[in-house]
C-alpha cells in the first residue's frame, strides 16, 4: 500500500528556481535520484563544468544547482521517512495479531501521517 501511496502522492517542492513543481517520490525515483547525484559528483571530479539535471514529473530534465538538488533530496526524505515509519508500525501490529478480528481492527491510513 505504501508503494501505491507514493505513486499517487508526489511531493510539491519549490527547490528548483523557487517555482512549485510536483516530483515523484517512489522508491525507483529515489534510487535514480541518488544515482544521478553520485554520478554527478564523480563527473565533477573529472570535469568541473559537469551539469546536474533532474525533472519535474511529466517534464524534461533541466539543469539544477547542487544546492537545489540537495534541498529536494532532503524534502523527499522528510516526506517519505514518516510514511516508512508508519508502515513499519503497521507491520508490527499486523505481526502481533493472533486472530482475524484483531487484524480487521487495524486501520491503514497513510493520509493521516504527519497530520495531527
Amino acid at each position: 500500500m505504501l508503494k501505491t501511496y507514493l505513486e499517487d502522492y508526489p511531493i510539491v517542492s519549490t527547490a528548483h528556481n523557487g517555482v512549485a513543481g510536483r516530483y515523484s517520490v517512489t522508491n525507483e525515483k529515489q534510487t535514480l535520484m541518488m544515482s544521478q547525484y553520485m554520478t554527478y559528483k564523480i563527473e565533477k571530479e573529472m570535469n568541473p563544468d559537469a551539469k546536474l539535471t533532474w525533472n519535474e514529473t511529466g517534464k524534461s530534465c533541466e539543469e539544477w544547482t547542487e544546492q537545489e538538488f540537495l534541498q529536494l533530496i532532503l524534502e523527499i526524505k522528510a516526506y517519505v521517512y514518516p510514511l516508512v515509519s508508519y508502515q513499519q508500525l503497521l507491520e508490527e501490529q499486523i505481526d502481533s495479531c493472533a486472530t482475524q478480528e484483531q487484524l480487521d481492527e487495524i486501520v491503514i491510513n497513510y493520509n493521516s501521517v504527519g497530520k495531527n
